[in-house]
């Protein structure tokens, strides 16, 4: 089983929380999601989660984690079988603009009803209720 991270990014505004999805290039499928990444060796999956977001965002400030206690499991096309522990991270409201990695192509803060539009995986959507439901947002 190859472990991941999933990890949502949010912020408080004047229009309320809104939320961080990044746009994969179209080579990977061109769609919508939270930051995600592998498991490191000897990582636990809270720092892989915190590598994973600077890596991919660059933003190093970390207001509140909210820790769902909640994973999923999946398998790939290739036959290979994935568990992605989910994590909600706040940031501070002040932070506008993110410097996305070469993974992804785009960026956009959307309240949770359009997030869970634009996200194409099930899982990320189930995700994005878990974080909601567990940080009272």
């Amino acid at each position: 089983m190859i472990e991941k991270v999933c990890v949502f990014i949010f912020k408080r505004t004047m229009r309320g929380y809104e939320f961080l999805l990044l746009k994969r290039p179209e080579k990977l499928g061109n769609i919508w999601q939270p930051v995600t990444g592998h498991i490191e060796k000897d990582e636990k999956p809270l720092e892989s989660a915190k590598r994973e977001v600077l890596e991919e965002t660059g933003i190093k400030e970390i207001t509140r984690i909210i820790d769902p206690e909640f994973a999923y499991e999946f398998s790939s096309k290739a036959k290979k079988d994935y568990k992605e522990y989910v994590f909600g991270f706040e940031v501070p409201q002040t932070i506008e603009e993110i410097s996305i990695s070469n993974e992804h192509v785009n960026y956009s803060w959307l309240n949770a009803d359009t997030s869970k539009q634009m996200l194409y995986w099930t899982n990320n959507k189930l995700a994005l209720d878990k974080i909601i439901e567990k940080g009272g947002l």
